[in-house]
C-alpha cells in the first residue's frame, strides 16, 4: 500500500469515527457543558455565557471534515491587557510569523460566510501560503471548545502556545475597565480624544478581578493537560526584563538569535495618573474589607 492510499485509508476511518462523535450536535455541546460544570461553577458560567461560544454552535457545521494542511501554528493564549499586542507586534516584526490577529471571534468568522469550522480555519492558513507559519490569539474559551470538540489536534496539530498574563491583577483589571470604557484596545491606533478621563467604576474593577483570577487557573490548568509545547511570560517580563525574555522567546519558537525584540515594538502605555489614583482607590477599599 503506498503512503498516499494508507494516508487516505487512515483518514476515511478517521472521519467515521468523527462523523459518528458529531452524529448529534446536542449530544456533542451537552458533553462539553457537562465537562466544564464539573470543574467550577464561576467559569461554566464564563464559558457557557461567552458570545462566541454560543454563536459557533448556532452557526457552524461541525460533522464536515476538512484534510488539514501543515502549518507551524503559534497560538497566543490571552485575557485581555495581558499584553498581547506587545507580544504580537513584535513576532510580526520578525517576519516569520504574520499575526491573523483574533480569527475565532464570531463576527470574524461570520464575515467570512464560511459554513463550516473546519473550512473557515483552512481558509485562514490559506492566508499565509508563502509563510510555512503564523499565529494568532485566542482566549482559554475559545480554545477549550476547539480541542473538546477535535478540532484543534486535527486542523492544528504542528501548534506551540505562548500564555500572556500579568503578574498585577489589579492593574490589570484597572486597566481593563478603563479601556472598556474609551473603547480603545490599541493605544496606537487611538485619535487623542479617546484619552479623555473615564469614571472610577469600583464594581467593574471587581468584577474583571474575578474574572481573570478564574480565567488564569483554567489556562494554567489547560497548558498541564496540553501535549503542544508552550511557555508562559508576562506582561512584567516583556517590559521589564526585554532582553532576557527576547531571547527565550527566540529560542522556543527556533528564531534566529536576536532577530526578536520588544525594543522594536512601538506601542504606547495606557498607563497614566488615572491609572494610578483608580489602582491607589481600589486598593484601599479592598484593604478596608479586613479591617
Amino acid at each position: 500500500m503506498n503512503l498516499q492510499k494508507e494516508w487516505c485509508t487512515t483518514r476515511t476511518r478517521k472521519d467515521a469515527r468523527q462523523k459518528r462523535a458529531f452524529s448529534s450536535r446536542q449530544d456533542l455541546f451537552e458533553q462539553l457543558d457537562a465537562i466544564v460544570a464539573k470543574f467550577l461553577k464561576t467559569f461554566g458560567n464564563i464559558y457557557k455565557n461567552c458570545q462566541h461560544v454560543e454563536w459557533y454552535k448556532a452557526n457552524l457545521d461541525f460533522a464536515r471534515i476538512e484534510k488539514p494542511t501543515r502549518k507551524e501554528t503559534l497560538i497566543i493564549l490571552f485575557s485581555n491587557r495581558s499584553g498581547w499586542n506587545f507580544l504580537g507586534r513584535g513576532l510580526a516584526g520578525t517576519g516569520s510569523y504574520p499575526i491573523a490577529g483574533e480569527p475565532l471571534n464570531c463576527q470574524t468568522i461570520e464575515k467570512s460566510g464560511a459554513e463550516s469550522f473546519g473550512k473557515y480555519l483552512e481558509r485562514l492558513k490559506g492566508h499565509f501560503k508563502k509563510q510555512n507559519r503564523f499565529a494568532f490569539k485566542a482566549g482559554i474559551t475559545q480554545l477549550m471548545f476547539l480541542r473538546q470538540t477535535g478540532l484543534l489536534d486535527h486542523h492544528f496539530p504542528d501548534r506551540k502556545i505562548i500564555r500572556t498574563y500579568r503578574e498585577d491583577i489589579i492593574s490589570q483589571a484597572v486597566s481593563w475597565s478603563i479601556a472598556t470604557q474609551r473603547k480603545v484596545w490599541h493605544q496606537t491606533d487611538a485619535p487623542a480624544e479617546k484619552f479623555e478621563e473615564v469614571e472610577y467604576d469600583q464594581a467593574t474593577i471587581e468584577n474583571f478581578l474575578q474574572g481573570i483570577a478564574v480565567r488564569e487557573s483554567f489556562e494554567r490548568m489547560y497548558l498541564a493537560t496540553e501535549n503542544a509545547p508552550s511557555m508562559t511570560i508576562s506582561y512584567e517580563q516583556m517590559t521589564n526584563d526585554a532582553e532576557k525574555t527576547s531571547a527565550s522567546i527566540c529560542e522556543f519558537l527556533t528564531l534566529d538569535p536576536g532577530s526578536f525584540s520588544f525594543d522594536s515594538v512601538n506601542i504606547v502605555k495606557q498607563s497614566n495618573q488615572t491609572n494610578r489614583e483608580h489602582f491607589e482607590r481600589f486598593a484601599r477599599y479592598f484593604k478596608d474589607q479586613f479591617n
